[in-house]
């Protein structure tokens, strides 16, 4: 509804003050700054704080709760929502990674980790002891093993999904990756060195 150029509000009654004045919204209570209190009492915090603590509404009104309550309340919710979603899109990713890459199922997975007892096929660390190794003191923890596939069947980034080996912890992964690259040279310098 478009008011017209010449609306004007009721006059009201000054909450502050008692004088009578012409407000500029529906629900202005005092006839200006003056007459507003210059403190205001969060009811989720229970605390008294000033009016820069609330945040306003475009007619001046101060919001409730105050500005410190706000952020908690969204910083909670947020993370709490974040997480939960975090978490679904990584194991979808994970999921299809496994599908695209190594051309297995989850179910092959879990059932090579079963096999391998939930540990590396080379070193024999768990998931556990790689994140104590890998990361000291922090709360980084690893979620899974690395595929390993032969490199002689599938040469590319995508395997056939027959060529799958085991399941490896990323140091063991990456170095045997570093091997069978460079296993010529090594083989090479090796023998230089033993004359």
């Amino acid at each position: 509804m478009v008011r017209p150029p010449d609306f004007k509000w009721p006059t009201r009654v000054c909450v502050g003050c008692g004088e009578e004045f012409q407000p500029t919204g529906s629900v202005q209570k005092h006839c200006g700054p003056s007459c507003r209190p210059t403190r205001k009492t969060c009811y989720q915090c229970t605390r008294e704080k000033d009016r820069d603590d609330f945040y306003k509404y475009p007619d001046g009104r101060l919001m409730v709760p105050c500005k410190d309550c706000r952020r908690e309340y969204a910083k909670a919710s947020w993370h709490a929502r974040d997480t939960e979603r975090v978490a679904r899109e990584a194991d979808a990713r994970w999921e299809r990674k496994l599908r695209r890459q190594f051309n297995i199922d989850p179910d092959d997975y879990w059932r090579m980790y079963d096999e391998q007892q939930g540990r590396c096929r080379i070193c024999s660390r768990s998931l556990q002891e790689m994140a104590e190794g890998e990361r000291r003191g922090s709360k980084f923890v690893f979620m899974h093993f690395a595929v390993d596939h032969d490199r002689r069947c599938c040469s590319g980034p995508t395997s056939c999904g027959k060529c799958v080996r085991g399941l490896l912890c990323t140091k063991c992964n990456g170095s045997l990756g570093w091997y069978e690259q460079f296993s010529d040279e090594i083989a090479a310098y090796l023998a230089a060195t033993k004359r």
